[in-house]
C-alpha cells in the first residue's frame, strides 16, 4: 500500500494569507490514485466541511476557492503536488463570531497495529470558526463536538469507498499511513494562537 496526503488550505475572509487555515488528510491506496479518485476525495473533503458548517463551525472563511493539493508522501524530494484542485462550500459562510484561535480538535487513531507505539498511530485536525451558540459556559456544546466527530466519521467512511483508498493517520517516523478505526472529539476548546487574526486597532493611554 502507498501513502498519500491531501493538504487543504482554507481561505480566510480577511484576505490575509496569514489568516488562512491548513489541515491535512492522509490515506493509503494500492497503486496511485487516479485524477477521478482525487476529485471524488475532494468532494468528500467538501462534504466534511459542509457538515462542519451545519454544526456552526467554519465561520470566517471564504465561501469558495479553497485549495487541495495531493502529495505522494514517500515521493522523493522535492516532493511536488501530484494534483491540485479547488472546492467551495455549499452555502455562504458567515463572518467570524468566536475568535479564530478558538478551535475544536477531532482526533482519530489506529487500534489494530498494536506493536506500533500509540503516538505514531494517532492524529488530529483543528477546526476553527465556531459560533457563540455552541459555547456553553466556556465549553463546546454537544452539537459541536458530537457533530464534528460524526462529520469526520462520515468523511472516513466515504474515503474508504473510493477505489482501494483507506482513510488513515500518517506516521512520519515510520513512513506509513495507518488505517483509522476510532474517531473522537471532547468538550474542551483548544487554543490555536497561529490561527488568530492580526489586531486592527491599538488603543493606548498615558499615565499622568
Amino acid at each position: 500500500m502507498a501513502g498519500y496526503f491531501a493538504q487543504v488550505t482554507l481561505l480566510a475572509k480577511s484576505g490575509d494569507p496569514a489568516d488562512n487555515q491548513v489541515n491535512g488528510f492522509a490515506f493509503e491506496e494500492t497503486g496511485a490514485p487516479t485524477f477521478g479518485e482525487m476529485d471524488t476525495y475532494t468532494t468528500a473533503i467538501k462534504d466534511f466541511y459542509d457538515d462542519v458548517q451545519t454544526v456552526n463551525g467554519a465561520n470566517g472563511l471564504e465561501t469558495s476557492g479553497h485549495l487541495v493539493k495531493f502529495y505522494d508522501i514517500l515521493g522523493a524530494a522535492p516532493n511536488y503536488p501530484i494534483y491540485e484542485t479547488t472546492w467551495s462550500f455549499a452555502a455562504a459562510t458567515l463572518a467570524v463570531d468566536l475568535p479564530l484561535e478558538v478551535a475544536l480538535a477531532v482526533s482519530y487513531k489506529n487500534t489494530v497495529n498494536n506493536t506500533v507505539p500509540r503516538a505514531r498511530r494517532r492524529g488530529r485536525i483543528y477546526i476553527s470558526g465556531w459560533t457563540e451558540s455552541v459555547n456553553s459556559t466556556g465549553r463546546p456544546s454537544s452539537i459541536a463536538y458530537e457533530g464534528l466527530a460524526d462529520a469526520y466519521k462520515t468523511f472516513a467512511d466515504t474515503v474508504n469507498t473510493i477505489g482501494t483508498m483507506e482513510a488513515g493517520v500518517w506516521s512520519r517516523r515510520d513512513g506509513v499511513v495507518y488505517p483509522i478505526q476510532e474517531i473522537w472529539c471532547d468538550n474542551e476548546w483548544d487554543t490555536q494562537r497561529r490561527r488568530g487574526t492580526r489586531p486592527t486597532v491599538r488603543y493606548g493611554v498615558d499615565v499622568a
